[in-house]
């Protein structure tokens, strides 16, 4: 990208109606909306050149987000106040500005710096019993056998079959409480979300969980909070 000069980190949540929308679909969204924002873009490569836009880790189908980082590129340096209302303008339905910057131009790819990424999930049993605060202790002690676990083997879909996933290492935080309303559960993640050690999946998390506690628990939302860098704490 010779002839880039400038480089901008947008951070924006996603909502509700962006939350079952394709990561391809957000894509060409964004795609669409700044070509139409009048900022000096730089472009791809290939027959149909579009703006550049570069994410973090693509959103999963059915999940929230409260702070997800996105890179853009101009061929000219503008000010923030001439930045920020065009970008406002191009983003997808669903989505909302957060935060915006400029960043060295030649700082390592968004994708190559993912680190991490903070969930919080709200689940519910599917067949209570007890009180919430017994689920919630039992729960906790759960969570705390997890992590104490050297090996942590799930099933995961792969080529219209199955393989056996060790989840344990992909798990860096996990602590349980009750949510403070019915009888929902509220987990706290902090997951691998890159690199040589694999992608962990809260659902699977859940999912083991469940196991432990011998009820399935129902996710009622998932959100990410935000994705952890690597030059970040």
């Amino acid at each position: 990208m010779t002839d880039a000069r400038q480089r901008w980190r947008v951070h924006v949540a996603r909502g509700p109606a962006a939350r079952d929308v394709p990561h391809r679909d957000i894509l060409a969204a964004w795609e669409a909306g700044l070509s139409e924002a009048g900022l000096p873009l730089v472009l791809t490569e290939g027959r149909h050149p579009q703006p550049r836009v570069v994410f973090a880790a693509p959103v999963p189908v059915g999940m929230l987000a409260d702070r997800e980082p996105v890179d853009l590129w101009l061929t000219d340096l503008r000010r923030i106040h001439e930045v920020r209302p065009a970008v406002e303008a191009a983003m997808p339905d669903g989505h909302l500005l957060v935060d915006l910057y400029d960043v060295w131009i030649g700082a390592p790819s968004l994708p190559a710096s993912v680190a991490a990424g903070d969930y919080v999930v709200a689940a519910h049993p599917a067949t209570a019993s007890g009180t919430l605060a017994t689920l919630a202790a039992d729960a906790a002690g759960a969570g705390d056998s997890m992590l104490a676990a050297t090996l942590i083997a799930r099933e995961r879909s792969k080529g219209g079959g199955t393989v056996a996933v060790d989840i344990r290492p992909h798990i860096l935080s996990l602590a349980v409480a009750a949510a403070g309303y019915g009888t929902a559960l509220e987990l706290e993640l902090r997951l691998l979300l890159g690199g040589e050690r694999g992608v962990g999946r809260p659902e699977e998390v859940l999912a083991e969980l469940g196991d432990r506690l011998g009820t399935e628990l129902i996710a009622d939302q998932i959100v990410r909070r935000r994705v952890v860098l690597s030059d970040e704490p």
